[in-house]
């Protein structure tokens, strides 16, 4: 399938209806892949199992700049789907008032995953599908909605899967070229030893997805809670 490539700068703010769509999206792909994960998984593989056992989690790729974002949503068996958003406000405004939006709804999976270390996982990208061809624009509110690829994804083949806690110096510089948005750099200037999160790089596109980086009072409720857990077993 052709579709539109993806673009990482963009001209005027984001118009608030896509804003609204892409929150709206995460929210139900998260419920939707919690309900599905615990009868999904296929504990023939045990790699995979112990890779993503802490799955679903939601990861983000973006570069800071504009508003654009691709967002997936990934399940303990290996499965994902997502979401790719990129606003232009002010682009064919004569035709469209409120602007053009390039978006794409996707899913797919990961497979042949192989352990490197306590920390680390490759994997492969299954498959990757979308809602709608490239011919399937739409207009709503004014707004051109134009199908696109996956950012990040779309043209990848080895992912590497990271851990929390895999030290920062070992990561190759495309992933942290991303992931600094989201391992907290920018919050005090100082780089972390360690990931506190979760992160997925595309090795060939020099991609890198993260998920959000917990606030500190939420980590001490999180392991308050284990040890309560422990304590109750």
């Amino acid at each position: 399938m052709k579709m539109r490539k993806f673009r990482w700068i963009r001209k005027g703010t984001a118009v608030m209806t896509a804003l609204v769509m892409a929150l709206s999206f995460t929210a139900a792909a998260q419920e939707s892949t919690e309900a599905g994960t615990e009868a999904e998984v296929d504990v023939e593989d045990p790699v995979r199992s112990e890779a993503l056992a802490d799955m679903p989690q939601t990861f983000t790729l973006t570069s800071g700049v504009g508003a654009w974002s691709c967002e997936l949503t990934l399940a303990q068996d290996g499965t994902f789907i997502g979401r790719y958003t990129d606003s232009n406000m002010g682009e064919d405004t004569e035709n469209y008032a409120g602007g053009t939006v390039y978006v794409s709804d996707f899913e797919g999976s990961f497979t042949d995953f192989e352990k490197i270390d306590d920390y680390t996982y490759s994997m492969k990208l299954g498959t990757l599908e979308y809602a709608r061809t490239a011919e399937e624009d739409w207009v709503q509110d004014d707004i051109h909605f134009v199908p696109a690829e996956a950012a990040g994804i779309e043209g990848g083949d080895e992912f590497i899967f990271y851990l929390p806690g895999h030290t920062t110096e070992d990561l190759p510089e495309g992933f942290m070229t991303w992931a600094n948005l989201y391992i907290g750099y920018y919050a005090d200037g100082v780089m972390p030893e360690t990931l506190g999160i979760y992160g997925i790089y595309n090795v060939s596109g020099e991609y890198g997805f993260g998920t959000e980086l917990e606030s500190e009072a939420d980590s001490a409720a999180a392991a308050a809670e284990t040890e309560a857990e422990t304590e109750a077993e």
